[in-house]
């Protein structure tokens, strides 16, 4: 059995031949040891969704921190990485092999047999260490070397913002303290702000792969309406949803389905997913499934009757063009606050030309902006910062974002003579990539 087969979702190659993935993961560590100019060390997630509560036995898959999976291409807990390219050295610290513990979960890759560590290689072409030897191995390199400077990750926060208490921070700040004890005289640096514009800036194979996952998406939301007919609820919705998306794709969901109709669908993150469907109200959907490592996600809202009355075509239309115009705005250089800008005085301007200046009357939780129109998206789905203080930086070609507009409360109009009044949350999003003259819209535009 081949070692991409054996550890199936363990290791991204991405659609490429092995030695090409391993190529393409050494290309990405060296630009980034360039970018920073010192050994650097990322550490990924330590423990599986659930820990430390044994009882959480809930489908959860699991999906690597992003920038160690886009230098490794390793989808499993408890490992790390230790580059310094000047030094031609690249260790991976993954955990002891144990077999007892893959008779239930699956092979994992690990260290402690010559056999176990050769699957690594043969997988990743990368030296192997203990991953309880971390720190030890980390700050006893450190000092033989004499290094001056030594690169970890963290969130970087504002004026106001409470730091991020995450794995990396953790590592933070016990490899510095076994540092401060062996009285090292360098300084830690935030390997953050070098990895951004590598890591979020696609190649022609993420594009691709990108484009894959948004077609497949739209089939399967496709297939699920075809059949929208015969569904009563939101949780019939959401169970053929989940099918149609899971058949297409073998890595599993970018995240959990909204399938939120009238009402709910103003609820932003519904996840509930049980209501009756108002026979004449709105559908709305927002999902994507991975395709390797790509992330898709969608939006579309739809009449749960077939068409779309009066009242909803005049809302889904001024949401479906302020999408539109913000396309249009997208490209490199451009800010994400500034398409924050362009979408909410579109919409306004719309509502008032359509909606307003011809009785219309609406109730919105909000005055003006719901959300941000758009986030990037890369190996995780909400890619980026935390905080989103990307939304004032430049966007650069190959970074791939969200264009998603959206209308939620309660909207009431009389139209030729009939009053229609109903709660509506309509939101459509599409998959935009940037380019130097412009964007690329990865998802077809379909109502």
């Amino acid at each position: 059995m081949s070692e991409l087969l054996r550890y199936s979702g363990v290791y991204f190659n991405d659609g490429l031949a092995l030695n090409e993935a391993k190529q393409r993961y050494q290309e990405r560590r060296l630009r980034l040891g360039n970018a920073c100019g010192c050994p650097y060390v990322v550490t990924g997630i330590p423990h599986e969704l659930g820990h430390p509560y044994p009882w959480a036995t809930v489908h959860a898959p699991f999906f690597q921190d992003p920038l160690f999976q886009f230098l490794t291409g390793v989808n499993q807990v408890q490992c790390a990485l230790f580059v310094d390219a000047a030094r031609n050295k690249t260790v991976l610290f993954v955990p002891k092999k144990d077999l007892k513990k893959e008779f239930w979960d699956g092979a994992k890759l690990g260290c402690g047999s010559t056999e176990a560590e050769q699957d690594v290689f043969n997988l990743t072409g990368l030296e192997v260490a203990d991953i309880d030897s971390l720190i030890t191995y980390v700050s006893d390199y450190v000092m033989s070397q004499a290094l001056p400077d030594l690169s970890v990750f963290w969130h970087e926060v504002k004026e106001g913002q409470a730091p991020i208490d995450d794995h990396h921070t953790a590592f933070r700040m016990t490899l510095s303290s076994e540092l401060q004890k062996k009285e090292w005289k360098g300084t830690l640096t935030n390997l953050a702000p070098f990895q951004w514009p590598i890591r979020l800036c696609l190649d022609e194979v993420d594009l691709n792969l990108f484009k894959e996952a948004n077609r497949l998406t739209l089939e399967a939301m496709d297939a699920t309406i075809r059949q929208l007919p015969n569904l009563k609820t939101e949780l019939e919705v959401s169970g053929i949803l989940h099918g149609e998306l899971l058949r297409r794709t073998s890595k599993g969901l970018s995240f959990y389905p909204i399938v939120a109709s009238g009402a709910n669908a103003a609820v932003l993150h519904y996840h509930n997913n049980d209501a009756p469907l108002p026979p004449n109200g709105m559908l709305l959907m927002d999902c994507g499934l991975r395709f390797h490592s790509m992330p898709a996600d969608i939006t579309r809202s739809y009449p749960i009757s077939g068409s779309l009355n009066p009242l909803q075509a005049i809302l889904h239309g001024i949401v479906q063009d302020s999408q539109r115009v913000v396309e249009a705005e997208i490209k490199e250089g451009v800010t994400i606050a500034t398409l924050n800008d362009v979408c909410w005085s579109t919409m306004d301007r719309l509502l008032e030309e359509r909606f307003l200046s011809k009785g219309g009357r609406m109730d919105r939780p909000y005055e003006k902006a719901p959300h941000n129109v758009s986030h990037l998206i890369g190996l995780a789905v909400h890619d980026g910062d935390p905080y989103r203080n990307y939304r004032d930086m430049p966007l650069k070609a190959g970074m791939v974002i969200s264009n998603e507009p959206g209308l939620y409360g309660r909207f009431e109009m009389e139209i030729d003579g009939s009053l229609y009044s109903e709660p509506i949350g309509i939101r459509i999003e599409d998959d935009i990539a940037v380019t130097v003259i412009g964007s690329l819209n990865l998802t077809r535009r379909v109502v």
